[in-house]
């Protein structure tokens, strides 16, 4: 019979254990692959997919030892074509953009030292599973990277523009820091100019004009303003306690149509 290894049972299966553990970790970065930035979501969920798929085979060959123990000789030349076809695969995923030079040489060394010439030799393998184990710690430490340069000022900025509820962040003195365009789009609609403290906007929306809402009410913490028949607001104030201070906090709700309103107010 074909065989990887010369090792006793137990150690067989600690070694295919350790192997199901890298299979599980590549299907963890795997995952991680789609919450990247589209600008390298499809090089990177594609290149590791495949390299996913040369992991899982080259595990599934590691049990044909254990199996042939309980079932007599298998051979394992119905995973070699295989193991190529993916290893082939994974190697020219090497020449693609997210590669450092040390996850390219760690990937391609790893890939042929688990090719179907190098299962005789244990030393190859134990080298290729260490290979596997450094790349994919590079790899999961690029991926986070990735995500934390997306995670910038400007793009917390235009997320916020993005949303329909306007949101208005001040320190604890009052004054106001952050805000999206549907809450500037509620100061100038409704009072004709913009407001840099936070208590005194909170405090103008309580005293807004009867004379110009049909409807104007507090319940419990939160301010109920009607517009018009097809416009109403629901405000509320409260205060975020942070590990390093205390951030004031107003949100504007809006039925859906009071944009239109806030602009020619």
């Amino acid at each position: 019979m074909n065989t990887i290894y010369f090792m006793s049972e137990l150690q067989q299966l600690l070694l295919l254990g350790y192997a199901c553990l890298l299979v599980i970790a590549q299907a963890h970065i795997f995952c991680l692959a789609f919450d990247v930035h589209r600008q390298h979501k499809k090089i990177l969920f594609a290149q590791e997919s495949i390299i996913l798929g040369f992991v899982f085979i080259a595990a599934l060959s590691m049990s044909i030892p254990i199996i042939s123990l309980l079932h007599g000789d298998i051979s394992f030349g119905r995973y070699n074509i295989l193991r190529l076809v993916f290893g082939c695969l994974g190697i020219s995923t090497a020449f693609w953009g997210l590669q450092t030079k040390i996850t390219k040489l760690l990937l391609v060394t790893a890939i042929l030292l688990a090719l179907p010439w190098t299962d005789n030799c244990l030393v190859c393998l134990l080298f290729s599973l260490l290979l596997w184990t450094i790349r994919a710690y590079f790899v999961f430490k690029r991926i986070i990277q990735l995500k934390q340069e997306q995670i910038t000022p400007s793009a917390i900025k235009e997320a916020m523009d993005s949303l329909p509820v306007g949101m208005i962040f001040a320190y604890e003195n009052g004054e106001i820091f952050l805000t999206n365009v549907a809450a500037l789009k509620y100061m100038y609609g409704c009072f004709h100019h913009y407001f840099g403290d936070i208590a005194t906007l909170w405090e103008a929306s309580i005293d807004y004009p009867s004379d110009k809402c049909l409807e104007k009410k507090i319940m419990g913490k939160d301010l109920f303003i009607r517009l018009t028949p097809s416009c109403s607001l629901l405000l509320s104030f409260t205060i975020l306690d942070t590990p390093h201070n205390k951030i004031r906090q107003m949100l504007i709700k809006s039925n859906g149509r009071s944009s239109g309103h806030f602009a020619t107010a």
